[in-house]
């Protein structure tokens, strides 16, 4: 995920990361947001579903 994602937030097809051997089913955590998005990270990376076969990559950012 981080080679997709070199600016810290980016948006690429689904596809693109399971053809990269991304398992969707691995994760460390989720994110709820105040407007009731859920954001699935796997360490400091995660993803948005989002339509269209695309996903939102963000990088956590530091506190």
């Amino acid at each position: 995920m981080e080679a997709k994602n070199p600016t810290g937030k980016t948006k690429v097809k689904r596809s693109t990361l399971a053809d990269k051997g991304f398992n969707f089913n691995y994760h460390t955590h989720t994110y709820a947001t105040q407007k009731g998005s859920t954001y699935i990270f796997c360490y400091e990376y995660g993803y948005l579903a989002l339509e269209n076969d695309e996903v939102l990559l963000v990088k956590r950012e530091e506190r």
